[in-house]
């Protein structure tokens, strides 16, 4: 009978109660009875606080799950793990400047499980801050753990830094590999793929860059740009360029007749 229960016994039925509730998936009643407990001076009341911190998680309130993470920082039990929940829910936050102060040091300490995607939130933070020189080499090292498991956006966003830092010719594999695809990713990187070719001496290749990144056209302005140069090029690489060069322009005319390149 809880009725005959006080102090130290309440406070214990309280956590195991909701323990209970957590593993039934009976998350309010958890919460509540977690939240009993995790501001008492009971030895409990750590578990309790990540129970109830973790629950708010899932449920995507971020605020108050953040308040119980970063009161665990100090805990044994919780401090290799709490890191890693409050660098998502400031990145969940768009808190970059944030996340970019707290992550950085934990990249030194995180342990082997934890550590790729630590330094992936790292680097992305300072990519939305657009500190791309201080980004790159997270990536880099994101690149070199996750290997196979690396998304299209991962690629372009470490061919982006590449090309953000003008290494050209380093941009270009990550770039082709996140144009496997036919969605504005592709086209993005196809266009920028076309300016790192163009810049390593290699015409033709960015060329046939540009022309695909008009094809998919997920973006009027990437699509408007890239058929301009890849006009261009045409007339600078064609033996008889008054016959696909001339073809392209026209197009370009026809599609595009508010550009600001025709007069």
């Amino acid at each position: 009978d809880k009725q005959l229960l006080s102090g130290d016994a309440l406070t214990e039925y309280h956590f195991k109660y909701g323990y209970a509730s957590f593993h039934e998936q009976n998350d309010d009643m958890a919460s509540y009875l977690f939240s009993l407990v995790k501001d008492t001076q009971s030895p409990y009341a750590a578990s309790a606080k990540y129970y109830f911190g973790h629950i708010a998680y899932e449920e995507k309130n971020y605020t108050v799950a953040l308040e119980q993470f970063k009161s665990l920082m100090t805990e044994p039990e919780f401090s290799d793990i709490v890191p890693y929940y409050i660098v998502q829910i400031l990145y969940f936050q768009k808190k970059f400047d944030d996340l970019a102060t707290f992550a950085e040091p934990l990249t030194n300490v995180a342990t082997v499980k934890r550590l790729p995607e630590i330094i992936r939130l790292t680097g992305e933070a300072f990519f939305h801050l657009k500190k791309y020189p201080q980004a790159l080499p997270y990536f880099e090292k994101y690149a070199d753990l996750a290997k196979q498991s690396l998304l299209p956006e991962d690629h372009y966003k470490l061919g982006f830094l590449y090309y953000a830092t003008q290494q050209y010719g380093r941009a270009i594999v990550p770039f082709q590999e996140a144009t496997k695809g036919n969605d504005s990713l592709a086209q993005s990187a196809q266009y920028h793929l076309g300016y790192c070719y163009i810049q390593t001496a290699n015409k033709q290749e960015a060329r046939t860059a540009f022309q695909q990144a008009y094809k998919i056209g997920s973006n009027r302005q990437i699509a408007e740009d890239a058929l301009f140069h890849f006009a261009k090029l045409s007339y600078e690489l064609s033996t008889n360029p008054y016959n696909e060069a001339i073809i392209a322009l026209l197009n370009y005319i026809d599609t595009y007749p508010e550009s600001y390149r025709i007069d």
